[in-house]
């Protein structure tokens, strides 16, 4: 199991914990805060057959990433000036509707599944995050499968990394 992937079991067993215990809405908001953060750490040692980190180590790009991550390499300048690293589900949402909502039995391996799921990273360029008109929830229709569903035309853009 990769570092990533052993930071977001613990999350998910935080998660078992949340979902066991009957915490107020302020203090579940406060946990939602903790799990991003340990989501946020996981996603930065993230690890795929391209590289390490939060952006090498993430196979979902759109073409312009793709395109900039060639240009930039080439000119040895850092990937975090011109690409940004993107939640498809923002972690926060993710945390307080998706995960805190799963029912109290649920084992920390379908948490663990449903993080894997709905935690997907996708790299992008600055100029496509700026002009995301979702920043921290998913659109109101979402019919909670499409991963992508907030990112309008920049969908058919997003490759996964083969």
């Amino acid at each position: 199991m990769s570092k990533s992937d052993s930071m977001l079991l613990a999350c998910a067993k935080f998660v078992k914990f949340v979902l066991s215990n009957n915490f107020t809405e302020l203090e579940r908001k406060l946990f939602a805060k903790m799990l991003v953060e340990g989501f946020r750490k996981a996603h930065d040692q993230a690890e795929s057959e391209f590289g390490k980190g939060k952006f090498l180590g993430h196979l979902y790009w759109t073409k312009n990433a793709l395109e900039l991550l060639g240009h930039n390499l080439a000119i040895k300048k850092s990937l975090s000036d011109n690409l940004r690293h993107e939640h498809s589900v923002p972690l926060i949402y993710l945390a307080e509707n998706i995960l805190f909502k799963m029912p109290k039995v649920a084992t920390e391996l379908d948490i663990f599944e449903k993080i894997k799921y709905f935690g997907i990273v996708v790299i992008m360029t600055r100029d496509e995050d700026s002009a995301l008109k979702l920043k921290s929830k998913m659109p109101d229709n979402w019919d909670r499968q499409d991963i992508f569903a907030r990112y309008d035309d920049l969908k058919s853009q997003i490759v996964k990394r083969d």
